[in-house]
């Protein structure tokens, strides 16, 4: 039995497909388990569906490939499902989680997980309401304006009372972003938070900016998960005094799981552990019983994927559970905020936990109605 994996790449983080597959191979040999056999195919950036059909048929013709574990966003899944489905083979999907579970449901044979970026984002929001902080100018750019995150996050607002003062949306150069333009708007307005949507470039260029125009450094700021990648985020000097937001995982989390996750990741690797070498090793948990399952002949894949889901599985980020509405595992989210180290950023965990099933439902459920446009390739993943 043989798994066929699809990985996909990004110039805004250039390890992110060695680090998945790392983490993937790693869970096999920190437990001293054998890994399946595999065989993996790039789909570039996830969004050439051409590309994406003729790999995955190539991988499912191959009579001894009985999973497909593609890290692809849910809109592009839609797109193989029915291959996957006519072969009676299981499909297994990883991603950033940038857009609204509720959109794209994967079928009976087919699960998800994901870093719940958008979930993340939306946490980030309700605590600019909690604290009153109602009227705020929403930032992003136009790459990350592409996704559902920003949908969900003016989904808060728009329920809670809140208020968008005003949407500043940075070019998809992010050099040529007019700070200018948000200067005045600040001005106006008197924003009680900012609420940024960014991810590594575009975060990086944009506290440049903001810096150069000398605006407020004190000013509340909540910002979506990938502003707080730890690798990342310390090498950007410190400045705004108010930065918070949530994570799927840090560190820092007090469990002899991660802390053994973050040894192995470091004596293996030669680097310090990330978000990318979590969702490899969270995926080869769930293909670590689904492989089970299907040599203890539980039967269609269906059927194995029912067994599977039964269970609870022990991640680096504290518990996967599993959600049968969405067909989607999830995880707690983790209150993070920048400090001072040494002049640059600090990510800290502030040991505050978001784990609440029935807030990820309502996130999840809460999807746009009529027709929508969005980019075709997976969050993060741009050539």
């Amino acid at each position: 039995m043989k798994i066929g994996i699809l990985t996909t790449n990004s110039k805004l983080y250039p390890a992110m497909v060695f680090d998945i597959i790392a983490g993937y191979h790693g869970y096999f040999k920190s437990l001293n388990i054998e890994e399946p056999e595999f065989l993996i195919e790039s789909i570039g950036t996830g969004g050439d569906y051409k590309l994406l059909h003729q790999k995955t048929e190539g991988l499912l013709l191959n009579p001894e490939v009985k999973v497909i574990l593609a890290f692809i966003d849910l809109f592009a899944a839609k797109r193989i499902e029915p291959f996957v489905n006519a072969a009676g083979k299981i499909l297994i999907t990883a991603d950033a989680g940038a857009d609204v579970p509720g959109m794209e449901i994967p079928s009976p044979n087919h699960l998800h997980i994901s870093l719940q970026e958008a979930y993340g984002s939306v946490l980030a929001v309700h605590d600019s309401i909690k604290n009153k902080q109602l009227k705020n100018i929403y930032i992003t750019s136009f790459y990350e304006g592409g996704y559902l995150h920003c949908y969900a996050a003016a989904r808060v607002w728009e329920k809670n009372g809140g208020e968008v003062k005003f949407n500043y949306v940075t070019p998809f150069n992010a050099n040529e972003m007019d700070i200018d333009l948000l200067a005045s708007q600040m001005d106006e307005h008197k924003p009680d938070a900012l609420v940024l949507q960014y991810s590594a470039e575009s975060g990086q260029v944009f506290q440049e900016k903001y810096i150069s125009k000398n605006l407020p450094q004190n000013i509340n700021v909540y910002a979506s998960p990938f502003m707080f990648e730890e690798a990342w985020i310390s090498t950007l000097p410190y400045f705004f005094t108010n930065l918070q937001g949530y994570v799927a995982w840090h560190s820092s989390i007090k469990t002899q799981t991660n802390q053994d996750f973050c040894n192995f990741i470091l004596e293996e690797n030669a680097k310090d552990p990330n978000i990318f070498h979590l969702l490899g090793w969270d995926s080869a948990i769930i293909i670590t019983e689904v492989v089970k399952a299907i040599k203890n002949k539980i039967g269609s894949s269906i059927q194995v994927l029912a067994e599977t889901t039964k269970k609870t599985y022990e991640s680096p980020r504290g518990e996967l559970n599993w959600m049968e509405k969405h067909r989607h595992f999830i995880s707690p989210m983790y209150e993070v905020k920048l400090i001072d180290n040494k002049g640059f950023y600090k990510s800290e965990f502030t040991g505050n936990i978001s784990n609440e099933s029935s807030a990820w439902l309502e996130f999840a459920s809460d999807v746009p109605s009529g027709i929508i446009s969005r980019w075709f390739n997976t969050y993060l993943c741009l050539s």
